[in-house]
């Protein structure tokens, strides 16, 4: 959607020839960090499930065995291990269980992201996770920054490119938000005003954005603050790594 949008405002506008350019510079560097992003977390997501494995094996094979050491010594078994017997019990009775655990949590995401109004809780929720909420922010600024910059440095005009940038925002509050925006600017309020209004946006987007717009380079602003934000999102990605 966000492609044909741009590729309809630059043939809207005439300067077809001057989008494609940045169309392509836009597409180069969103895949990059999305290769990147998926590249430093595959390492995590299979160490965290293989340690699930491991703790559940050791506890359905392994732990019950301390179970007999403990009655053949005839000594009374530390609090401890009685726990670590217990859970052991369940497991091999209830362990099954377990298995629903996936899908229903599956399907309660599914079913809260059914819906304008859930799907705007649902992302609001991601936004408020500690690290992962900041990671999620960076990430569609980033997206923001350099498609609206990107726009701007073509001539399409500011609405018309806010309209355009929402549709590569990922999360539905930000888009929801950044519609309130686009409605402040049409009303005549400054972009960077319309921006910190809305109290989400990281404050430095709305800062340098009000820097551009007072000096005329608000475009080459955008495209700057595209590579910082770029920058803090791999800057989590490595603390979530080495967490």
């Amino acid at each position: 959607i966000m492609y044909i949008s741009i590729i309809r405002a630059g043939e809207e506008a005439g300067i077809l020839n001057q989008l494609l350019p940045s169309l392509e510079h836009f597409m180069v560097e969103a895949e990059e960090t999305r290769r990147h992003i998926v590249g430093a977390m595959t390492y995590p997501v299979v160490l965290f499930i293989v340690g699930i494995l491991s703790v559940v094996l050791m506890l359905t094979f392994v732990v019950p065995q301390f179970a007999t050491l403990f009655e053949d010594a005839g000594t009374k078994i530390p609090p401890s291990a009685a726990f670590l017997l217990s859970l052991s019990q369940w497991l091999q009775s209830y362990g099954w269980s377990l298995l629903i655990i996936p899908f229903a949590t599956y399907f309660f995401w599914q079913w809260w992201g059914s819906g304008a109004d859930n799907l705007r809780h649902r992302d609001a929720f991601l936004l408020k996770l500690p690290v992962f909420g900041q990671l999620l922010l960076y990430k569609n600024s980033a997206n923001f920054a350099r498609t609206l910059g990107a726009l701007l440095t073509a001539g399409i005009p500011l609405l018309r490119a806010l309209q355009i940038t929402r549709t590569v925002i990922e999360n539905t509050l930000l888009s929801y938000e950044l519609k309130k925006v686009e409605d402040e600017v049409e009303a005549g309020i400054t972009l960077a005003k319309a921006l910190l209004n809305r109290n989400i946006f990281p404050v430095l987007l709305c800062k340098l954005v009000g820097v551009g717009e007072e000096t005329g380079r608000t475009a080459n602003i955008l495209a700057q603050l595209a590579a910082t934000f770029d920058g803090y999102v791999k800057n989590l990605i490595a603390r979530l790594v080495t967490l």
